[in-house]
């Protein structure tokens, strides 16, 4: 027996288990923040389990669409860190200057907010 009838049959299996995922994936998640952490995590896991479900079948294309799936919710992730990181330095760096005596009389720049 070949050993491409039960990849295909793992395959269809795989495709089969992962509907309720699809399923919960159109219904919920995607009605979740697209850049939250509960939907970065989600699709990092799937994205996992598709890359390594498709190196173990050998199939390219799914194991490519898991790693597409794990690096982007990974960058969004990072991306959601560094964005959070800025508002507080932005915030802080307000604090700062509104604890210092004014020297000038002029406006606020656009966009900042007198103290």
């Amino acid at each position: 027996m070949s050993m491409s009838l039960p990849r295909r049959v793992l395959r269809l299996q795989y495709n089969i288990a992962r509907l309720p995922l699809q399923v919960f994936e159109a219904t919920v998640v995607s009605r979740l923040d697209g850049q939250g952490q509960v939907r970065s995590t989600y699709e990092q896991v799937v994205g996992s389990l598709d890359g390594t479900v498709g190196a173990l079948l050998g199939d390219s294309d799914l194991a490519r669409r898991g790693e597409k799936m794990r690096t982007a919710a990974a960058e969004l992730a990072k991306a959601t860190v560094l964005e959070a990181r800025a508002r507080k330095e932005r915030a802080d760096a307000a604090r700062r200057d509104c604890r210092r005596p004014a020297r000038r009389s002029i406006a606020p720049a656009p966009g900042r907010r007198a103290c």
